[in-house]
């Protein structure tokens, strides 16, 4: 996936870019900043890690049990989507219906790759000015994780809003986009 964002930037002449990444989006994101430093002007990532190692706890257990069809309001994909603060009930109907499209072969694979591969020694790599955005009670992309980015990546930065869980951008969209745009903005 980080060779087909590679080849959009390329194709549309956007060397720079500002690459913002939300989750698997943000692992995505440390990729393209890690392999081709050239291409990225500036970095977020918002609610993810560099390495998902863990062969345990509720994400591990709720993954392994996912069968198709997948339920949109079976209590996994009702936990996933839900925001630690309130968003439109209709958003997330929607929201639940399209992750629920998901098929189960698709979580596990994305799972086991994430235990597979180790990318975070490639974070030194990261030379882009780096935003770290984070929900203090998300429960996917812990405190933990986010302090080895911090650590790792020269220069970062971590913003950590309190009362928001792995959805910050549904549950305060206009505030994430007013730290994103902030951290864009400046020289």
């Amino acid at each position: 996936m980080a060779t087909d964002v590679r080849f959009l930037i390329e194709a549309l002449g956007l060397v720079p870019t500002h690459v913002v990444g939300h989750s698997l989006g943000g692992r995505l994101a440390q990729a393209v900043a890690e392999r081709w430093p050239r291409l990225v002007g500036k970095i977020v990532l918002i609610s993810t890690s560099a390495a998902l190692r863990e062969r345990q706890g509720w994400l591990w257990e709720n993954i392994q049990m996912l069968r198709d069809p997948i339920d949109p309001e079976c209590a996994f994909i009702r936990e996933w989507c839900r925001g630690k603060t309130p968003v439109d009930e209709n958003f997330l109907a929607h929201a639940r219906r399209e992750t629920a499209a998901l098929p189960s072969r698709i979580w596990h694979s994305i799972y086991y790759e994430q235990l597979a591969y180790d990318p975070s020694p490639l974070l030194r790599d990261i030379s882009a000015p780096t935003l770290i955005l984070r929900g203090e009670e998300d429960m996917i992309a812990t405190k933990a994780h986010q302090a080895q980015m911090l650590e790792a990546i020269a220069g970062a930065e971590l913003i950590s809003l309190p009362g928001h869980g792995h959805n910050l951008h549904w549950e305060d969209p206009e505030k994430v986009a007013g730290l994103v745009r902030t951290f864009l903005e400046r020289p």
